[in-house]
């Protein structure tokens, strides 16, 4: 809070919420950090996705493991699942069901040995 109000001091009101906002957008190097900002929700939505993926490729048969077409349709799957939660009626929070996700494999995978 400290360091808003002295942003908020030292530049005034013109100061916008976003910080991507108060770049100049005729610059070049500003261009990169607005799409370096961009990249790093989709670099964290896929590292976040990935052990989901595994755990439900780790369930199929031996037969549709390590295959492309089956690992693409499963993260697309996800992919579409949560976007159609997280823009749906329910508004269920992607951490809500990527833990749902993973205490389900969790179980498949300890109860699987008995």
């Amino acid at each position: 809070m400290f360091i808003a109000v002295i942003g908020y001091l030292m530049y005034g009101a013109e100061v916008q919420s976003q910080i991507t906002f108060n770049l100049p957008t005729s610059e070049v190097g500003a261009k990169v950090a607005i799409y370096t900002l961009l990249l790093i929700p989709i670099t964290l939505y896929a590292l976040i996705i990935t052990p989901i993926a595994l755990a439900i490729e780790d369930v199929l048969p031996q037969t549709y493991q390590n295959r492309n077409l089956i690992q693409i349709g499963i993260r697309l799957v996800i992919m579409a699942s949560n976007t159609l939660l997280a823009n749906g009626p329910t508004r269920i929070h992607f951490c809500c069901l990527s833990i749902f996700f993973t205490a389900l494999c969790m179980l498949h995978q300890a109860y699987s040995w008995l």
